[in-house]
């Protein structure tokens, strides 16, 4: 783990910009992609085909029952800061 992510590691989600987050969930780093977009029903855009562990550098791909638990977790985390996310 790098200085960076050990100081903020207490931050669950970190947008990186109008596209992609990386999100801490036991324990581990992922990237999921996504989209910033303002909608009357929604203000970002999750695609659950996209979240990849971060390790070492390097992304790898996670089964499906990882990605579920790390989607969940996001939407959760989102909708605390009233965030609404639509997964595509």
């Amino acid at each position: 783990m790098n200085v960076f992510d050990f100081l903020f590691k207490k931050r669950t989600i970190t947008f990186l910009g109008r596209a992609g987050l990386h999100c801490f969930y036991d324990n581990r780093k992922f990237f999921i992609d996504s989209e910033m977009l303002v909608g009357p029903s929604y203000n970002i855009v999750i695609y659950s085909d996209r979240i990849y562990l971060i390790k070492n550098k390097e992304m790898y791909t996670v089964d499906d029952a990882t990605k579920a638990a790390v989607l969940a977790f996001v939407k959760d985390e989102l909708e605390k800061r009233q965030i609404k996310a639509d997964v595509s």
